[in-house]
């Protein structure tokens, strides 16, 4: 999540509003919005507002807490960073590993895109 991530600084939680912002943001960008494109009820994403972005926001942010729920929690209308991490959050070290590990995570989600596209 690109969004814990700003500017080389590491944040401990982000609001709804930053959330939409963030995923208005990413499908923005055509190569991005693919998958919204190909789909008959998102393909108008371009008008959406807040609720939508939201709604499709759903689904990472729940995948995310179920495969890292050692590190995140959803705290309603926050998403965190357990306190345990609180420690590391001015950490070069820590947030340099933090921004390698979003961009694995965005690079596989890629590369099984492109894989499930070309099996099609």
């Amino acid at each position: 999540m690109y969004i814990f991530y700003n500017n080389r600084y590491f944040k401990v939680s982000v609001t709804e509003d930053e959330i939409y912002l963030s995923f208005k943001e990413f499908y923005s960008k055509a190569s991005n919005a693919v998958d919204l494109i190909r789909d008959k009820s998102t393909k108008d994403y371009l008008t959406w507002g807040k609720k939508e972005y939201l709604k499709i926001a759903k689904n990472p942010r729940a995948a995310f807490l179920n495969s890292a729920d050692e590190f995140f929690y959803d705290n309603g209308d926050t998403y965190c960073i357990k306190p345990s991490l609180k420690a590391f959050e001015k950490n070069k070290a820590f947030i340099k590993h933090f921004r390698d590990v979003i961009d694995y995570r965005t690079s596989k989600f890629y590369k099984e895109r492109l894989e499930k596209v070309k099996n099609l």
